[in-house]
């Protein structure tokens, strides 16, 4: 079994195809997708920071690696040192290795449950709040239309019973 991004060439221009399954060892599958990515900043970080993005993708792979041969997410982020939680499953994966970077941090959506990785944006540390800010705005929108389906899916319940007395 193979827990690899496939196509780390998405430098020519950072991410293109960048959606991934990585099979994990209990036979569950990540999914590293771009849905929801800002490809224009991608682009234009990735031409004045090349070496920072790839170092930042290169520690996606790490974590997945973790991932992929049994760490919980909350080992990772507490054993790795290059990801940190944002809150409301958020979560920046630095960069590291390269020297005399740009301190670079690439924002994720890590849905535990459905064992989904949503690559989100990348920044620097003057664009952090902003980014963020940003990230957890889409990760809201996200988790109201899965409610949203979800509570599509949720037959009503027949007969009229609301749970009260029965009024015969």
């Amino acid at each position: 079994m193979r827990c690899h991004l496939q196509n780390l060439q998405m430098c020519d221009t950072i991410c293109p195809n960048f959606e991934n399954k990585i099979e994990m060892k209990s036979q569950e599958m990540w999914i590293v997708k771009r849905d929801y990515a800002d490809e224009l900043k991608f682009k234009r970080y990735s031409k004045k920071h090349r070496n920072e993005t790839v170092a930042c993708f290169a520690n996606l792979q790490r974590l997945l690696d973790a991932l992929c041969n049994g760490l919980t997410l909350q080992q990772a982020v507490g054993g790795l040192g290059f990801i940190k939680s944002e809150n409301e499953d958020v979560y920046r994966i630095a960069q590291s290795g390269v020297a005399h970077a740009k301190e670079t941090r690439l924002y994720v959506y890590i849905k535990v449950s459905g064992y989904d990785i949503q690559v989100l944006t990348i920044g620097d540390k003057s664009s952090q709040s902003k980014d963020i800010r940003w990230c957890k705005s889409i990760v809201r929108d996200l988790k109201k239309q899965e409610k949203q389906r979800n509570e599509q899916k949720t037959p009503p319940i027949e007969g009229g019973q609301s749970g009260g007395k029965n009024e015969n």
